[in-house]
């Protein structure tokens, strides 16, 4: 039961991200921003306790959890936004 209970969180929270037609990443020393179609959510970093670099997404944990797939930008632009979240958390 745990398991289907978390694959239709998993499948509803994607089903509303289809909704929005752009995706946009913004980090500056002190923030990290998302702005999706005319909204936009902005984190401290102060706020985020930890983060798990992969190959394949980066997860920051905090008052709001954020997953970036590596898949949605180009290889350079991931590994720049992979080397600049491991100096925050060093």
């Amino acid at each position: 039961m745990a398991v289907r209970k978390w694959r239709r969180q998993i499948k509803e929270y994607l089903d509303s991200q289809e909704k929005y037609e752009s995706h946009k990443i913004v980090v500056t020393d002190e923030y990290f921003s998302i702005i999706q179609d005319n909204e936009e959510t902005i984190e401290k970093w102060s706020n985020f306790k930890r983060v798990k670099i992969f190959d394949s997404h980066i997860w920051l944990l905090g008052t709001e959890n954020f997953i970036i797939p590596a898949k949605s930008m180009s290889p350079l632009e991931f590994n720049n936004l992979k080397r600049l979240v491991s100096t925050k958390f060093k």
